[in-house]
């Protein structure tokens, strides 16, 4: 069997940990910062008719506070799940390079 056949299941394991990880840091921080779970009715542009422009109406605010980063087409929830899930990745096979290992911690900091 070659070693990138071997080393698939390793892989695909460690990213559902880390996917896990920050699913319970998301789920940890909502009653923390007061918010409860629903339409997020923030983003709503109450100058706006919703029979006028109802995508303006209902996105309105969002669209006004929340910038698109420069390097991106665009931008929303999944798109931020996304990038924290890289950046903790990141961080934890940065973490598990320069740590005192395990053979399991070796294999995941040598990757």
């Amino acid at each position: 069997m070659s070693s990138r056949r071997a080393r698939a299941p390793f892989i695909i394991g460690t990213a559902s940990i880390a996917a896990a990880a920050l699913a319970a840091s998301i789920l940890a921080q909502t009653p923390a910062q007061g918010k409860l779970p629903g339409i997020d009715l923030t983003g709503i542009d109450r100058s706006v008719s919703p029979d006028d422009d109802f995508f303006r109406f209902s996105n309105g605010a969002w669209e006004r506070t929340t910038p698109i980063p420069e390097d991106r087409a665009s931008w929303g929830v999944a798109a931020e799940v996304a990038e924290r899930a890289s950046i903790q990745t990141r961080e934890l096979l940065e973490a598990a390079g320069s740590a005192p290992r395990s053979d399991e911690e070796r294999k995941v900091g040598d990757y």
